[in-house]
């Protein structure tokens, strides 16, 4: 029989926390103090680990939506945007499994989208001045997501305002979205 991952992880923070942490002397505060993180880092993945395949795939759908916004935006440079239009289309062909092979697409989109918008902010303000609002919104659905994610660490003073990973991903660990967009 092989444990699932939930008993594994709590078998780990009971070791640390039943015997490791015990063991190391008083006057080793660092050693505590890592072990202590090691626990925190444990309890924190046990939330985490069985959305992670839906969280990477939400990451990467949302790179394909800010980066196709990117592109319609200013569709008239396709010259400058040609690589983001590109990882973009094999980003909508792929069909990556696991979370590692989305979190790989997704940033591929994120490095073409970073690169478009490094050529926007030498180019006519005009242009700059059409996407501010896009790479805005992109943001603040990142900053929210990434607030909800890692909010077991503690340390948002506004936690209790959050949603709960299951909210967040809308309970998406039976079902993850389709990545590939057509």
């Amino acid at each position: 029989m092989i444990p699932d991952f939930d008993v594994r992880i709590a078998s780990i923070v009971k070791a640390i926390e039943d015997n490791v942490l015990p063991a190391i002397a008083e006057d080793r505060p660092l050693a505590r103090e890592q072990a202590t993180l090691a626990v925190g880092h444990l309890k924190i993945m046990a939330e985490q680990w069985s959305y992670v395949e839906c969280h990477a795939a939400r990451c990467l759908a949302d790179s394909i939506a800010f980066g196709r916004d990117l592109l319609a935006s200013v569709a008239s440079d396709a010259l400058a945007y040609g690589p983001l239009a590109r990882a973009l289309e094999e980003a909508g062909r792929a069909r990556p499994i696991g979370a590692r092979a989305t979190w790989a697409i997704r940033n591929t989109v994120a490095s073409a989208t970073t690169a478009a918008i490094d050529r926007l902010a030498v180019g006519p303000d005009d242009l700059w001045d059409q996407i501010t609002p896009i790479v805005l919104l992109h943001a603040r659905r990142e900053h929210d997501r990434d607030r909800a994610w890692f909010a077991g660490y503690g340390l948002d003073s506004e936690a209790s305002t959050l949603p709960s990973i299951a909210e967040l991903l809308g309970d998406g660990r039976t079902l993850a979205p389709q990545v590939g967009v057509a």
